[in-house]
């Protein structure tokens, strides 16, 4: 299920097809890391509901649209102290129907005890028209602007 009004005025998206393809390669040579990943999508067979007016919860009436972007993110960094202190960086563009988004992040990463397992990370990220909506990393659909995030991962 979508956000309400996300694709279509009115109406709240509880199916469609997606077809996805993606391409992504990393590479870890002492200290340095780089990966990325370029995708292409498609959504299409849209089906939902009214969510406000007389009708709403009804099955909508939605237009026979195909969506398509594609776009791609990456990351490089680098461990100032082996296994406990990276800095990085990391962006990513989409193109598509809907215009473009992009965001770039500086950060650093401490772990704690060598591992992923337990870690500490601050960055900052300049957004532009961010195409994502997504509570964990603090992201709205369309903001533009900056973030600074602070966070603690912890494994058990």
């Amino acid at each position: 299920m979508t956000t309400p009004d996300a694709i279509f005025a009115g109406v709240t998206v509880d199916q469609y097809d997606i077809a996805l393809f993606a391409v992504d390669a990393a590479w870890k040579y002492r200290g340095w890391s780089f990966d990325m990943e370029y995708y292409f999508r498609q959504l299409s067979n849209f089906a939902g509901k009214y969510n406000s007016g007389p009708d709403e919860g009804q099955q909508a009436v939605v237009p026979s649209e195909v969506i398509y972007n594609h776009g791609f993110g990456m990351e490089a960094g680098y461990f100032l102290i082996p296994k406990r202190f990276e800095v990085n960086f990391r962006t990513s563009q989409i193109y598509g129907d809907y215009g473009p988004s992009r965001g770039y992040a500086g950060g650093v990463n401490w772990f704690v005890n060598g591992t992923h397992n337990y870690k500490w990370s601050f960055d900052a990220t300049q957004l532009y028209g961010s195409a994502a909506m997504n509570s964990g990393p603090n992201l709205v659909a369309g903001q533009t602007g900056v973030l600074f995030r602070m966070q603690l991962q912890a494994a058990f």
